[in-house]
Order: C-alpha cells, then sequence, then structure tokens
C-alpha cells in the first residue's frame, strides 16, 4: 500500500508496545516464554511480531527524527521542519514502513537542481526504512529525486546509506560520523556526469524491453496457459508503452531507458482492487486492465525495483564508454553481476 503525504504519516505513527508472550503448557495455565516478547501497535492491539527480549524497538516517529537529522547534516542551511513526508510505502498490518522525505522550500533546488529545463530538474530526498519484525534493518538513503515528474526518477548512492540494528544511540553517532554536505555534493557531481554519459549513448528501440526485464528482474513463468499468456503480452505491451513516450520525449538513448527503468520502478502496474493510498499516481494506472493484470509479473517490492535500477546506472554508465561492451550488452542484456559490481568498486567507482 502506498499513501502520500499527511495520510501516509496517519497510517503509520501509531504507538507500539513491548508486552510479555505466554503460552498455554496445559489446559487452563498460561506461562511466560523466557527470552521472548511480542512488539504490539498499542491502539489496535494487533500484534506485529514476537521477538527476542534483547531487541530494541525504535519507533517509527525516533526513526523520523534520525532521519531529519540526517538531512540536517547534509544539508546544514535547512531546518527539519523544512523536512516534509512525501511519501509513505507500507503493507496494511504496519510491520514496517517506508518514509521519504522532500525539502518544502524552494532554496534546495536552486543550490542543488540541476537538468535542461524546468521538467527535467532533480532535488535532494532522504528515505527511512523501519521495522518491527526484524525483517528489514533500519536504514537512512539519502538521494535525487526528479522535481515535478510523474515518473518518480530516483538516484541513490552508495556512500551516502546508513543502515545498522535499532539503536537510536549508535545511529545518532553514525549520522554524525557519516553524513557530509561534501559527500552529497560528490554523488550529485557522479549523477551529472552518468546523466551526460547516458545522453550520448545510443540504444535501439528494440532494445528497451529486453533491458527493461533484465533490470527489473521480470522473467516469465515456463508453461503459462493461454489466459496467462495474454496477461504477459500485455505487460509486454506496457513496458513498450512506456518506454516509446521517452523514446518520444528524450530520445533512443540511455537516459530515455533509464527514464523507462525509472518510471516502472517506481510505479508498477497494481494489482486489481489493491489500494493506493490518496493522490497515488502511475504512468501505468491509466491502463485499466492492462495494468492490474501486468502486476502479477512483477515479484519485487517497489523500493527493490529503484534500488536495482540505480545500481544499474552507475555500472552502465561506467561501462558504455566502450564501444565493445556496449555491442555485446545490447545483444544480451543482463543486470550487474557481484563480480561485475566488485570489478567497479576495485577501479575506485
Amino acid at each position: 500500500m502506498i499513501y502520500s503525504g499527511r495520510a501516509g504519516w496517519d497510517a503509520v505513527m501509531f504507538p507500539v508496545a513491548e508486552v510479555d508472550v505466554f503460552a498455554e503448557t496445559e489446559p487452563g495455565r498460561l506461562d511466560r516464554v523466557s527470552g521472548s516478547k511480542a512488539i504490539v501497535n498499542a491502539d489496535s492491539r494487533r500484534i506485529l511480531s514476537v521477538v527476542s527480549d534483547r531487541y530494541r524497538v525504535l519507533d517509527n516517529q525516533s526513526a523520523l527524527e534520525l532521519a531529519r537529522k540526517c538531512c540536517i547534516k547534509a544539508f546544514p542551511t535547512t531546518a527539519p521542519a523544512h523536512w516534509e513526508v512525501a511519501e509513505v510505502e507500507a503493507p496494511r498490518t504496519g510491520s514496517y514502513c517506508r518514509i521519504d522525505l522532500r525539502h518544502s522550500g524552494t532554496v534546495l533546488q536552486e543550490d542543488w537542481a540541476f537538468g535542461r529545463g524546468k521538467t527535467d530538474l532533480y532535488e535532494p530526498f532522504l528515505r527511512v526504512t523501519n521495522s518491527y519484525n526484524r525483517a528489514r534493518s533500519f536504514s537512512i538513503r539519502l538521494g535525487v529525486m526528479r522535481c515535478s515528474c510523474e515518473n518518480g526518477e530516483l538516484y541513490y548512492h552508495d556512500s551516502l546509506r546508513i543502515a545498522m540494528a535499532h539503536d537510536a544511540s549508535r545511529i545518532d553517532e553514525m549520522i554524525e560520523r557519516k553524513v557530509t554536505e561534501v559527500k552529497f555534493r560528490k554523488a550529485m557531481g557522479e549523477l551529472r556526469r552518468q546523466r551526460r554519459k547516458l545522453l550520448g549513448v545510443e540504444i535501439p528501440f528494440d532494445r528497451f524491453r529486453p533491458i527493461v526485464l533484465s533490470v527489473l528482474g521480470i522473467q516469465k513463468p515456463n508453461g503459462l496457459p493461454e489466459d496467462r499468456e495474454r496477461d504477459w503480452q500485455r505487460l509486454m505491451e506496457i513496458i513498450d508503452h512506456v518506454g516509446d513516450r521517452y523514446r518520444e520525449s528524450v530520445g533512443a538513448n540511455g537516459y530515455g531507458l533509464f527514464n523507462t527503468l525509472t518510471d516502472l520502478a517506481s510505479h508498477p502496474p497494481h494489482a486489481k482492487g489493491e489500494p493506493t493510498g490518496n493522490d497515488a499516481r502511475s504512468s501505468s494506472r491509466s491502463y485499466g486492465e492492462l495494468g492490474r493484470k501486468g502486476y502479477t509479473f512483477i515479484r519485487r517490492e517497489r523500493h527493490v525495483l529503484q534500488a536495482r535500477t540505480g545500481t544499474w546506472l552507475r555500472w552502465f554508465a561506467d561501462r558504455s564508454g566502450s564501444r565493445q561492451f556496449l555491442a555485446g550488452y545490447l545483444s544480451n542484456p543482463h543486470y550487474p553481476t557481484s563480480a561485475d559490481l566488485r570489478l567497479q568498486h576495485r577501479r575506485g567507482f
């Protein structure tokens, strides 16, 4: 479920309580389960998880305060109140959430935004992830996103990420030590260079679709029955339609491909009947049944799709200057392997 603005805030800012866990060891007798506790939504009394009694709980309000502190460290001239909740992603249970913060004023856009025109500007944002069920570690990721744009183009940089266990004091210490304005300026400079590279790399439009499938990890299942085969073809139509829009507006190049990837990663076609919160947007919602059916073949979370797109961008922009690499890649697109990324890291990227 994806919310936006105040609706998302209200949905995930519930109080939590830590309570003992008991087991019925014999009829009518309850004994406390040693070493365990339950994390409970104090409003609904829903059990969110059962964890070790050594597990430290970090509530979403505290996580948001740490995220705002991170924003101020990266952008010292801004105020915490100016970093507003733009979007929240969370399941109905509230067992985890991701909160996106964006700056509400224009100062950052003047200092940091870049691009070719009003519709091609980028601005900083921050995403904080928190959970009550141990499935996801607490993390803060700084990045940039496209301003005034429906495709939700995001860019992360690995040096601007904090991930660790729920320990507010240690997280606070990590922010003080790791987050700096210098790091963010370096990441912005890298994105500018990558964007210029992508604009100069020709990508035939018939290669957009296979690259999208490899980057987003979408695979066609074997032995599909006839009705599901039609659903798969509908999803291919969606991908081609989104790609064609960016081919016309940006060009048949790496940048048009990157826009296609970020559009589909940030707004994958919705499942039939899936609630999307207030003002949720998706370029593929207008496809009606095509979007609703196609969604079932996209099995990764939106956050993972966005992260994969960012990883691909850094790797592809680095390698795309080689004609030999580009020719081989276009004939056989693939998501970068661990070996590919290790080689890139050794080269200083």
